[in-house]
């Protein structure tokens, strides 16, 4: 599974189904959430990632997935 898919994932488990309730529930631009930061992963900075580890489901095996270089986009 890809990065983006992972984080996605994530917050279904959390009840949180699209990228614009996830960019609503963060209250991150959508543009800048689903065009730029879910296209590439590896440009999300870690403010967001703790960001989204707040309001998202990960486990401990997502964020190593998520954080891993050179993972499968």
């Amino acid at each position: 599974m890809n990065r983006s898919n992972i984080i996605r994932e994530a917050f279904k488990r959390a009840g949180i189904k699209s990228d614009l309730a996830i960019s609503n529930e963060l209250g991150m631009e959508y543009k800048r959430l689903h065009c730029r930061r879910l296209n590439d992963v590896g440009s999300i900075t870690l403010a967001e990632l703790w960001l989204m580890q707040r309001h998202g489901a990960f486990t401990d095996e997502d964020l190593l997935e998520i954080v891993k270089e050179g993972g499968k986009e």
